[in-house]
């Protein structure tokens, strides 16, 4: 486990004791059980860059299962079969675990392709009617802060627009022929939440969601971060398409904001990842980030993220 998930167990078995001395029955502490596979898979997204090779060496049969059927679901294969190759453990894993991997290698190599055209194609067709458009979170994450996109899979496209532009945006869309509501969409309209309905690129199957907003929780902060994420935008080429996305800065507390006051952590272990490729790209300002989370009100959810990361702005 992690120094920080110890941290965190610790701290939540001391705030488990029960403020009234008199309860007999309250109880002392939190059992947290998590298995080692488990427990490789956060350590892997955490530090992806480590060797892992003991790790992998000490998974039985099950854990080995185990560690794949998570990994999977939760769109870290790819990390997980980039830490197995620089381990030399690969071998290590049952023949049907190698399979699946190799299924999922395959999965994902064909699923980055339809995400990128997908995403250029929604971009370039936005851009045709002056509709700016800025590529959330995972874009720039998989393009400009992985070391290789393929280890950053994108689940949907997030697509910021202007608000007063949101709906205009959703009906060329749908007008065209090419996009028509998700399936499982339901009908709402600005004031419900940050994004509109669900549409689906039927030439690929991929899901878009229009958003006018960054948070669907009434967050105090939200429109200094929008007015940040237009601003500051800055242009990745993509497939020989130039696609906005938000700066590194904006992106980062997007993607804290997203973990902490959005999902409240149930994001997934790539959140950790995401974290940690963004903060090695060396274009974070730590003390201007800082700062700026302050304004924000997200300073408490930066630290949640890299408490004793060796950042000594955060000591």
């Amino acid at each position: 486990m992690s120094r920080e998930a110890t941290e965190l167990k610790d701290h939540l078995a001391r705030t488990a004791v029960s403020t009234n001395a008199a309860s007999a029955r309250a109880p002392a502490s939190i059992s947290v059980s998590i298995t080692p596979s488990a427990k490789l898979l956060l350590r892997l997204c955490a530090a992806p860059e480590s060797d892992h090779a003991a790790d992998f060496a000490a998974l039985d049969e099950d854990h080995w299962y185990d560690l794949v059927e998570q990994a999977i679901p939760k769109r870290v294969a790819a990390l997980l079969d980039r830490a197995l190759q620089r381990a030399d453990s690969f071998a290590l894993m049952p023949e049907e675990c190698r399979d699946a991997m190799v299924d999922e290698r395959r999965r994902l190599t064909m699923s980055a392709f339809g995400h990128m055209i997908a995403l250029t194609d929604a971009v370039s067709f936005l851009k045709s009617h002056d509709i700016p458009t800025i590529a959330l979170k995972g874009v720039r994450l998989a393009y400009q802060d992985y070391p290789d996109a393929r280890l950053r899979p994108l689940r949907d496209l997030d697509l910021l627009v202007p608000a007063d532009k949101a709906e205009q945006a959703q009906r060329l869309m749908i007008a065209c022929g090419r996009y028509e509501l998700a399936p499982w969409a339901e009908y709402y309209g600005l004031d419900f939440g940050h994004q509109l309905p669900e549409l689906l690129d039927t030439k690929h199957g991929i899901s878009i969601e229009i958003h006018h907003r960054l948070n669907a929780r009434d967050w105090a902060g939200e429109p200094k971060l929008v007015q940040m994420v237009f601003e500051q935008a800055e242009t990745l080429e993509i497939s020989g398409n130039r696609v906005r996305v938000p700066s590194m800065h904006a992106n980062f507390l997007h993607l804290v904001e997203h973990a902490t006051l959005h999902h409240m952590f149930e994001n997934g272990p790539i959140t950790l990842a995401d974290l940690h490729f963004a903060a090695q790209s060396g274009a974070i300002d730590w003390p201007l980030l800082i700062a700026q989370a302050k304004e924000m009100g997200l300073e408490r959810a930066l630290q949640l993220g890299f408490v004793d990361k060796g950042y000594p702005e955060f000591d």
